[in-house]
């Protein structure tokens, strides 16, 4: 007789089926099973950028969320919320009634912006709080951001641990990847471009700089630095692939960013320089696979960039070192190894096999064929 199916154990949501989502589907499916809820939201990181898009990413989408899964969560032992504003919702809705349910919630990316002043941004912490204590894991992707995320919500150091982000799968063709001798810097968030445009310009080398729409430079842009505002995500990749030299110039060490760039860049085994703001070193080793700037100074910078200009075997080792940390610790692979790893050890989910950091396969070494899941509205 054939037994009735089991309904999924997990259930994870996320705004887009990215390659860690499918990575971690893989290890936990294992044991568990595991559905997936996709709400397929367009990422303003890629060409929409507006207004709009934003209030539908960020506002729009969360809310409708909600309104499909708050009756439907409960079905499930564990529910992961991976990188999005959803663990609002979950965290408070948990809080509120999780305690007789059973449920245990994990919220994976959480990097809260600076405090607002006022009455908005005290309003603002309490739901966070609230939210937060609601969830019995949340992941950080430094450990700086961990320490001031414990001591700015009271309460919750026991539910935090730190997973290293890594978003990328696969390599690019060999052939994709030469030096087209220059150096390229770019992203949204939280970038210092009149520092870097500062450095270049004073070795005269020739530079891309990839722009927000509203971007202004202090100073004015000399003939043989490019800047270009919002490309696409294919050009943008295209740029790095091509590049020299990448730099990733940050301005607050308080704002979590530029590790997806930093990904792309080792992913393409780039010599890259890189701010040295706080937790950078759970990503890189200075001196090593990449080569460190104090933030904000440009003689710094300009010291480090001359230094990789005139030595070619420098740039060689250098980014061959940025392979290497990409193909062990900075792909999609290895994040979902190590968050697996983390929620058997606050015993979320059980035992995990393959937890041990070392080379990983999968996606890592080439496409894979999309785990099975099964839907939460079925």
């Amino acid at each position: 007789m054939l037994e009735p199916a089991r309904h999924p154990d997990i259930l994870i949501i996320t705004a887009q089926m990215e390659p860690p989502v499918r990575e971690l589907v893989e290890r936990l499916g294992g044991r568990e099973r595991v559905a997936v809820f996709c709400s397929g939201a367009a990422s303003v990181w890629g060409e929409r950028r507006g207004a709009l898009a934003k209030a539908a990413y960020y506002v729009l989408d969360p809310l409708m969320t909600m309104f499909r899964l708050a009756r439907v969560v409960w079905r499930y032992r564990l529910v992961i919320c991976y990188y999005h504003r959803n663990g609002y919702w979950l965290g408070v809705l948990k809080r509120l009634f999780g305690g007789r349910q059973g449920l245990r919630l994990a919220w994976v990316g959480f990097a809260p912006n600076p405090k607002r002043p006022g009455l908005r941004g005290r309003v603002k912490e309490f739901v966070t709080r609230q939210a937060l204590l609601g969830c019995d894991l949340v992941i950080c992707n430094t450990r700086p951001l961990l320490e001031a995320v414990a001591a700015r919500y009271d309460g919750i150091r026991g539910r935090l641990a730190f997973v290293r982000w890594g978003g990328g799968t696969g390599k690019p063709p060999p052939e994709n990847l030469r030096d087209g001798g220059y150096v390229f810097c770019g992203g949204r968030t939280n970038r210092d471009f009149d520092t870097v445009l500062e450095a270049v310009t004073s070795l005269g080398v020739r530079t891309v700089l990839v722009v927000g729409e509203t971007t202004r430079f202090r100073r004015e842009v000399p003939d043989f630095v490019t800047v270009h505002r919002n490309i696409p995500a294919g050009r943008f990749q295209s740029l790095i692939e091509e590049a020299g030299i990448v730099v990733i110039a940050l301005q607050r060490p308080d704002i979590s960013s530029g590790q997806v760039v930093l990904m792309q860049a080792m992913r393409c085994a780039k010599p890259t320089v890189v701010s040295a703001t706080a937790g950078i070193e759970d990503y890189v080793a200075d001196g090593v696979d990449v080569l460190l700037f104090e933030p904000h100074s440009a003689a710094d910078l300009t010291a480090r960039l001359r230094l990789l200009l005139e030595d070619a075997e420098l740039r060689r080792a250098m980014g061959a070192a940025a392979g290497a940390t990409y193909d062990t610790r900075f792909n999609s692979a290895a994040f979902a190894r190590d968050l697996s790893a983390v929620l058997a050890d606050r015993r979320l989910v059980g035992p995990i096999a393959g937890s041990a950091e070392g080379p990983v396969a999968g996606p890592a070494d080439g496409p894979g064929e999309t785990p099975r899941v099964s839907s939460p509205l079925r």
